[in-house]
């Protein structure tokens, strides 16, 4: 009905979601266990470390650059090369390796630099997940500045509902 309204074409229809990735994880261990109802814990010596990944797909399957939170407070380039790493790439600091409200914003206009050059209507259609910082006065300020119509998704249920959670962070999730 929206896009209807605001005539969004599939190639201007985005979703985007962010997910937390364990750096370095044991992937070859094995929890052996007698009763299957039992919690496992596993002690383990792997990094457990958080980066965050933040995919933007469009509908018509597009990529666009995504975004890497890494946890520190302060960013040294000689850490990883360009070659790793390309220059569209953006790469965003916290000290909880989490996503905040100036990240967010920081990617908007990400978004906004790399989902224009490919724009085919007048109105962009981002669904997103119901994280508060898709909801402050400055996003919406923004996407409504740049003809975004940010469509959130209901709490508890962009994991069935949100396509990048189904499609792409539960079985990378999965194998990793």
């Amino acid at each position: 009905m929206i896009c209807n309204q605001c005539k969004i074409q599939p190639a201007d229809t985005y979703n985007f979601d962010e997910s937390g990735l364990r750096i370095d994880i044991g992937g070859d261990q094995w929890i052996i266990k007698r009763d299957p109802n039992r919690q496992a814990y596993l002690g383990s010596s792997t990094n457990r470390e958080l980066i965050t990944i933040g995919e933007t797909i469009s509908g018509e399957g597009c990529v666009l650059p995504p975004m890497i939170i890494v946890p520190v407070a302060i960013h040294q380039d000689q850490w990883y090369t360009r070659t790793s790493i390309p220059n569209h790439y953006l790469v965003g600091l916290s000290e909880t390796g989490y996503s905040n409200n100036q990240l967010t914003i920081k990617w908007l206009k990400h978004f906004e630099e790399y989902s224009s050059k490919r724009q085919v209507g007048i109105t962009r259609l981002l669904l997103l997940d119901s994280f508060g910082s898709h909801s402050t006065k400055e996003f919406i300020d923004f996407c409504h500045a740049h003809k975004i119509v940010a469509f959130c998704l209901l709490p508890h249920t962009s994991h069935l509902l949100q396509p990048l959670d189904v499609v792409v962070f539960q079985p990378y999730k999965h194998y990793h």
